[in-house]
């Protein structure tokens, strides 16, 4: 018999949840870990990295380093490096800035988000 149970992924801050799928039988159970994110669709993480792409091309017409960048939107320099990236998690999900860090990075930046944002991919299901 399967039983579904939902679960937090365990990453802070992350807004995504994943399903464990558990066969249970009297003698054994065996799990499967099915990401239901979209952000681990292609889709997403090509957005992560048009975005990393669009992050760079601003902070150069600025002038400003990576550091800079960071310390102004008060994010470490890690993840400010990540977003420019475009960088993908091992499971899959593209880095997922959270919308105040968005905003941050465009104050900073002195932009407008819609001049940030590439255009965005689909997030629901068909």
């Amino acid at each position: 018999m399967w039983q579904a149970v939902s679960r937090a992924s365990g990453q802070p801050n992350s807004g995504l949840y994943q399903f464990l799928l558990v066969l249970t039988n009297s003698s054994w159970f065996q799990a499967e870990t099915v990401n239901l994110s979209p952000a681990a669709s292609p889709e997403w993480a090509q957005f992560a990295r048009e975005l990393g792409i669009n992050l760079r091309r601003a902070r150069d017409a600025k002038v400003l380093t990576q550091e800079q960048m960071a310390e102004r939107a008060s994010i470490s320099l890690y993840a400010y490096q990540q977003y420019e990236r475009g960088a993908v998690t091992r499971g899959g999900a593209a880095t997922n800035p959270r919308l105040a860090t968005i905003l941050a990075i465009c104050q900073v930046l002195d932009i407008a988000v819609e001049e940030l944002l590439p255009p965005v991919p689909s997030l629901t299901a068909p």
